[in-house]
């Protein structure tokens, strides 16, 4: 059985909320350096929407599984987190 997501295909979708009003609360998404380093070549986080996207096509000899930590920040000055924020970790597994 054989279960690859296509190049494009948005896997998941992550979100958080800041309570402030204005763009202060607008909450944008990102992978930590470590996660772009990592699988950022595989992987890519829509940074408004939180939806993560394959950007190439898997490999299973290269790799299983994969751990992602998306990480949900606000435009507010200084920018925070507010404490109902989640961290989100996500893992990827391959069928073949």
């Amino acid at each position: 059985m054989k279960i690859v997501p296509d190049t494009g295909t948005e896997l998941v979708r992550v979100h958080a909320e800041d309570p402030d009003i204005g763009p202060a609360g607008r909450v944008t998404y990102g992978f930590p350096e470590h996660v772009e380093r990592d699988h950022g070549r595989v992987f890519r986080v829509d940074s408004d929407t939180g939806a993560i996207y394959l950007r190439t096509a898997l490999d299973y000899e290269t790799s299983t599984s994969y751990h992602l930590l998306v990480t949900a920040t606000d435009l507010g000055t200084p920018p925070s987190v507010p404490a109902s924020a989640k961290v989100f970790y996500l893992r990827f597994y391959l069928f073949i």
